[in-house]
């Protein structure tokens, strides 16, 4: 079909629609052709994979070679057109790079500026060397006869660490006593150093900073002689073993952080929290030497809310009882829990608030602890029924145990062994045990608490002392901040507690007017006689009493006493039976105890007198806070006592 265009020639649309189907095809072919299936296997090996890199190696190779021989044909057509002018050439050898001459001048410089002598006066402002591949220049420095026998102790070979660490051992017992007066230069700097490590220059530079230290003279603590020192102090060098290495050890790093250093090195390089308490460990010393205040305050805190975590856990799974809102009264702490105080104090060492800045906590501390450990042991209960994290263990995680290695990095002479399996207290929360030749590293946290965990016991704080002021009547209010109502519930129950314990401890006072009570006897005095009559007057003697002789003297005033102060103002005379009863046991009740105590029957018990029951049941209770449980039981209707509490029965009844 041929179709007339404008400007009066045809086009062939056929033969045009021809020729693009032909371009198409022809590049659609070669697409397949070269890229898919152009003598290649369908399923590819890893050998024909080998083959193609190896092929591709070989043409990388040839087009390296090749380039090498383009620049030295360009080099050599260059020195040829520079012969040909006249100009002198290099020596044949490698070519020098284009900074050579800077790096001369500057290795000069360092050359002069470390055989340099500064007078003691002058601060050395020196940079330490900062370079970890490097090894330093060996200076060229003649070692006294000592120390070429030292370096001569150094195996030729490589060896294990337990080797290396008693061939350091030995090295620092021969120059146990060595002092030089080299002068240090630059200071070094290697990871866990050894005398192998230090070259010739650096060995007496720290031999010379050694003799400086021990003779009290004020030195720079470069990080690799802080190192070897502590290594000699930890294996008996330079102090004997036990204390007097440990106050050295402490000593230098007093020295060591205050004067600044530790702010330069990671704690990596030296460590010397690790090393003393490993070191009072392995040396049966207290280890608390090597902890701050504030890591001693934390771990307290920790070991008295865990002992209060177990107790209420205890007292759970021994008896459920569920709280309500008609109880009264708060209930005392489980047994073997901690005092209220002590909870208190330990919320406040984990809060990220100080909560001896609280006025009414200041002036309400008894109601303060009661309220804040009620609350605290109710959170513990809750998270024990609808949580599967415990509360204490949402705030620091749980306990742990790792594998514990002491001393180690250290060179040691001797691997440490304790002999007999030991129990160690670390701090308060944690502890090290060796048995069977393992130590074992067990503390009561994973992790120190995050800033969130901290502002959560903060916050529940803050809602406690919030509350407390609005129903104690403090004048100074705190803004209420949402809490979920579950934790409102339980302070608001606790605070009613401790509200209707403190009305129930008040005691109502009255006063007694002492000068009215020989008044009050003359009258009654009075009265008697006139019911008397003749014969009944006859019969019995002159009782009539003196109004003058019940007088009360002057000194014997109005005194304000309470009902319990007065009653205990003229005790009735005690017997010696009951002066000398232990415990506050009765007669009857000592009785039935030597009764039992000697295998005898209870006598019977007379009209009028308490029952056996109430005797057993009296005898329990005063015993208790003596032995901790229940010493008398009913086998059917017999008492008879506990046999894992006869030996202290005995003992405590002098048998």
């Amino acid at each position: 079909m041929v179709e007339p265009e404008q400007g009066g020639k045809s086009v062939d649309v056929d033969k045009i629609l021809e020729q693009i189907m032909k371009q198409i095809y022809s590049r659609e072919n070669s697409v397949v052709t070269e890229r898919t299936y152009s003598d290649q296997p369908i399923i590819r090996k890893g050998g024909d994979y080998a083959k193609d890199w190896e092929e591709r190696r070989r043409q990388r190779e040839a087009a390296r070679q090749e380039r090498a021989e383009q620049r030295s044909q360009l080099r050599q057509q260059r020195q040829a057109a520079s012969r040909e002018q006249g100009v002198p050439q290099r020596p044949d050898g490698p070519s020098k790079p284009h900074n050579a001459h800077l790096r001369e001048a500057s290795a000069a410089s360092y050359s002069l500026f470390d055989t340099a002598s500064f007078d003691d006066g002058w601060p050395d402002s020196r940079l330490p060397r900062e370079s970890f591949n490097a090894r330093p220049r060996s200076y060229q420095v003649e070692l006294p006869p000592l120390l070429k026998e030292l370096r001569a102790m150094q195996p030729s070979e490589r060896v294990t660490t337990q080797e290396a660490g008693k061939v350091f051992a030995k090295q620092a017992r021969l120059a146990e006593s060595y002092t030089d007066s080299y002068k240090p230069g630059r200071s070094p700097l290697y990871y866990l150093p050894t005398y192998a490590k230090l070259t010739d220059a650096e060995l007496r530079q720290y031999f010379g900073w050694r003799t400086a230290w021990r003779e009290g003279r004020k030195v720079d603590m470069p990080s690799a002689f802080v190192s070897l020192l502590a290594f000699e102090l930890i294996n008996g060098v330079g102090c004997t073993p036990g204390n007097d290495g440990l106050e050295k050890l402490k000593a230098l790093r007093d020295a060591y952080e205050q004067g600044g250093y530790a702010l330069y090195w990671s704690s990596d390089q030296i460590d010397f929290k690790r090393w003393i308490r490993d070191y009072a460990v392995v040396h049966g010393l207290d280890p608390k030497g090597a902890f701050s205040e504030q890591d001693l305050a934390f771990d307290g805190a920790v070991a008295t809310l865990r002992a209060a975590e177990r107790a209420k856990l205890g007292e759970l799974m021994a008896q459920p009882v569920r709280r309500t809102n008609k109880d009264k009264l708060p209930p005392p702490p489980p047994p073997g829990s901690p005092d209220d105080e002590k909870v208190f104090a330990a919320l406040g060492q984990i809060s990220s608030s100080d909560v001896s800045r609280s006025p009414f906590f200041r002036q309400n501390e008894e109601a303060a602890a009661h309220v804040c450990a009620g609350v605290f042991r109710r959170q513990v209960e809750h998270c024990e029924k609808r949580r599967k994290v415990g509360f204490l263990d949402g705030i620091f995680g749980p306990p742990t145990s790792v594998e514990y290695r002491p001393l180690w990095g250290v060179p040691l002479g001797e691997k440490p062994d304790l002999g007999t399996p030991r129990l160690i207290r670390v701090t308060p929360a944690a502890s090290v045990s060796w048995v069977s030749g393992r130590w074992l590293y067990r503390v009561q946290w994973s992790y120190r608490p995050e800033a969130r965990a901290r502002r959560d016991v903060s916050k529940l704080l803050r809602a406690i002392d919030c509350r407390m002021r609005q129903l104690w009547g403090f004048k100074h209010l705190l803004k209420e901040q949402p809490v979920p109502k579950y934790l409102s519930r339980m302070i608001e129950e606790e605070c009613q507690a401790e509200l209707a314990r403190e009305k129930a401890s008040e005691r109502i006072a009255f006063t007694v007017d002492l000068s009215k009570l020989g008044g009050i006897r003359a009258a009654a005095a009075t009265t008697r006689e006139a019911l008397l009559v003749d014969d009944e007057r006859e019969d019995a003697p002159d009782q009539r009493m003196d109004a003058e002789s019940l007088a009360v003297p002057a000194s014997a005033a109005t005194a304000p006493l309470s009902a319990p102060s007065q009653a205990a103002a003229s005790p009735p005379p005690a017997s010696p039976s009951a002066a000398a009863a232990p415990a506050g046991l009765t007669s009857d009740e000592l009785s039935l105890l030597r009764a039992l105590l000697g295998g005898e029957a209870p006598a019977p018990r007379a009209p009028g007198s308490p029952s056996l029951d109430m005797l057993v049941d009296s005898i329990n209770e005063k015993l208790f806070d003596l032995v901790g449980d229940t010493v008398i039981e009913f086998d059917g209707e017999d008492p008879c006592l506990v046999e894992d509490y006869l030996d202290d029965l005995r003992g405590f009844l002098g048998q």
